[in-house]
């Protein structure tokens, strides 16, 4: 049993339903059942009764919420406790954040530093790839924001699921191409181009490259980079073809860049997580970086 599970029922109980409880605690609501059947199954009893209306809570359920609300009181009082008595000396928090994901999150992080003084945030860009090698190797970061897929066996990690906290992955195109004129492609469709995309450090590089060779396209990858500029100036200027996060950034028009709807199963969307090391003593971190950044799209819904 695990506080998060607790805290994910008590919200459960006091919405009367999943769905509701899920879009106030930013999950999914199958990772809010799941969690639910955790708990469950540790009781060996059953806490909710699930019906078209909403939910019941069961007497077992009714007695775990009674319960669980004053541990959850009672650890968010010593949280603030502990930070009343730390403030004087704030923790840095190293915090590695992709590059194209860190006009997503900038306003998290001033947020951060403007309302928790007991913590003092240092940020740090580089590729996903890179930033998932210096969680796991040295003591560089306690946390990051980087680009799935992330494997959750090595990491602690939390899917970013709100509105604005993904980017779509489009075709780049300039205006006169030969394929400009399609409503969609299929990587198949650009057998015959020279491609461009992010940088190796990026996890859209990778998922690329191993998306063309599962179809067994040689479609060379000619340019990469981790700016927007250079990127949209090499389709402009050579014509080539890019598999990258759709923007609507000015310089696509200034250009003459025009984007087509990428069909392809495996490579839709570049979702973002927060993640920590498992195996180190990070979590409280992860726990309130976790939980400024929940609040933070409340606060802006």
């Amino acid at each position: 049993m695990e506080l998060r599970e607790l805290h994910y029922f008590v919200t459960v109980v006091e919405c009367q339903s999943m769905s509701k409880a899920a879009r106030k605690l930013f999950v999914t609501q199958p990772t809010l059942s799941w969690n639910i059947r955790n708990l469950e199954e540790h009781f060996k009893t059953e806490l909710v009764i699930r019906t078209n209306k909403g939910i019941i809570v069961s007497k077992a359920g009714k007695l775990l919420y009674t319960s669980a609300k004053k541990i959850l009181n009672s650890i968010k009082t010593l949280d603030e406790k502990m930070l009343d008595f730390t403030s004087n000396n704030p923790r840095t928090i190293n915090l590695g954040i992709a590059p194209f994901s860190s006009a997503l999150f900038v306003n998290a992080v001033q947020h951060f530093n403007e309302h928790n003084p007991q913590f003092n945030i240092d940020t740090y860009k580089r590729g996903s790839c890179e930033l998932q090698d210096m969680i796991l190797d040295n003591d560089t970061l306690d946390l990051a924001i980087v680009s799935g897929p992330v494997d959750t066996s090595k990491f602690r990690a939390k899917l970013l699921e709100f509105e604005h906290s993904y980017f779509d992955i489009g075709i780049a195109l300039r205006n006169d191409h030969p394929l400009a004129s399609k409503r969609f492609l299929t990587l198949e469709n650009l057998k015959d181009e020279e491609l461009v995309t992010l940088s190796k450090d990026c996890s859209l590089y990778m998922m690329l490259e191993s998306r063309l060779e599962a179809l067994k396209l040689e479609c060379p990858i000619v340019f990469k980079g981790e700016e927007w500029t250079p990127l949209f100036e090499h389709i402009s200027e050579h014509n080539t073809v890019g598999i990258l996060p759709y923007t609507t950034s000015e310089i696509v028009n200034e250009l003459g860049i025009k984007w087509v709807k990428l069909e392809d199963e495996k490579i839709k969307r570049l979702e973002n997580y927060l993640i920590a090391n498992k195996d180190k003593n990070r979590l409280s971190f992860f726990d309130v970086f976790d939980a400024l950044l929940n609040s933070l799209v409340e606060g802006n819904s």
